[in-house]
C-alpha cells in the first residue's frame, strides 16, 4: 500500500509512527493487511526542496534530526518503518528506548547512532524470530548505507584535494543500499507466528 502511494501519486508520508499504523484481517481470505493513516503531512516527492519537519521525532530518520534538515526522501520513511519495528519488538521499559520520546533532537540523534554501533535492547520474548529475520536485517541494511555514505564523503574530499572527479553516487538510496525492493525482500522472509499472551 505504501509503495503504491509513492509510485502512483509520488507522495511521501513523512510521519510514520506506531500511532499511524493499523492492521486488519480480510474476512474473505483471512490475510492480514497493514493500513497507514494520518495523511495531513504527506508531500509530493518531486518537491525536492521540501524540508518540513516530520511530526514525531521518535521515529524520524537520523538525517533529519538536525537544525537544517535535508529534503525528506523516500528512504527516510523506510527508516521510520524500521524504528517502528524496533519499538514493537524490543523491551522498552528500562531501556534507552524508553527515553526517546522525551529527548532533545541532538540527544536523540546520538542515541540513534548508538543503535547502529552498539545494537538494540533485548527482544520481547515472543518476537525473537521476527527480530532475527526482520529487525536485525533491516538494521544491517541501513548500517551498510550509512557506511557507503561515509566512504563517499571521503572519496569526494580526496578527489577535491587531488583535483580529480569523484565517482557518481546515488544519495537517494545511499549508494543503492537502501531501496524499497531490498527493504521489502527482508520483510518477505517468513517468520514463525507469534503465540502467547504477549502477541497483539
Amino acid at each position: 500500500g505504501y509503495r503504491r502511494l509513492y509510485e502512483v501519486t509520488g507522495t511521501i508520508h513523512r510521519d510514520i509512527t506506531t500511532q499511524n499504523m493499523r492492521f486488519c484481517r480480510d474476512v474473505a481470505d483471512g490475510k492480514v493487511y497493514g493500513v497507514l493513516g494520518d495523511f495531513d503531512l504527506p508531500v509530493p516527492s518531486n518537491e525536492s526542496t521540501v524540508k518540513y519537519r516530520t511530526r514525531t521525532m521518535t521515529y524520524m530518520a537520523k538525517d533529519l534530526l538536525v537544525a537544517d534538515p535535508p529534503p525528506h526522501l523516500y528512504r527516510h520513511d523506510l527508516e521510520s518503518f524500521f524504528y517502528v519495528l524496533v519499538f514493537l519488538t524490543c523491551q522498552i521499559p528500562g531501556s534507552e528506548l524508553e527515553k526517546w520520546s522525551a529527548m532533545s533532537m541532538s540527544d536523540l540523534l546520538t542515541y540513534k547512532h548508538k543503535v547502529f554501533h552498539k545494537g538494540l535492547p533485548p527482544a520481547k520474548a515472543n518476537f525473537r524470530a521476527l527480530r532475527a529475520k526482520w529487525v536485525l536485517s533491516l538494521m544491517q541494511l541501513f548500517a551498510d548505507g550509512m557506511t557507503y555514505n561515509r566512504i563517499h564523503g571521503a572519496t569526494v574530499e580526496i578527489a577535491d584535494i587531488e583535483g580529480t572527479t569523484a565517482p557518481q553516487y546515488d544519495s537517494v538510496t545511499l549508494g543503492g543500499a537502501v531501496t524499497f525492493d531490498k527493504f521489502a525482500a527482508i520483510l518477505d522472509a517468513s517468520v514463525a507466528p507469534c503465540t502467547g499472551s504477549l502477541c497483539c
